[in-house]
């Protein structure tokens, strides 16, 4: 009898109003302040994932809008 496939976890990077956020089956890992801090703590939590001989899935997104250092330009000089 074949053994069922377990589901890969699923990191996801979102950028917010407040940051970067990572998420682990949707349990908040951490807020960064920059994408390649969390990218950073993301390949770290593959690695750990893969020794431990599970299988991850990777999800990044960002709003179609302006990077927010220039929202915040904008709203300073308002």
């Amino acid at each position: 009898m074949k053994a069922k496939r377990e589901q890969p976890v699923v990191l996801q990077v979102e950028l917010t109003q407040y940051g970067w956020t990572l998420t682990e089956d949707n349990t908040n890992q951490g807020l960064f302040i920059s994408k390649d801090k969390a990218l950073t703590r993301l390949k770290e939590r593959q690695k750990a994932l893969k020794a431990g001989g599970k299988a991850s899935s990777v999800v990044v997104t960002a709003q179609e809008d302006l990077p927010r250092a220039a929202k915040w330009r904008m709203r300073s000089t308002a």
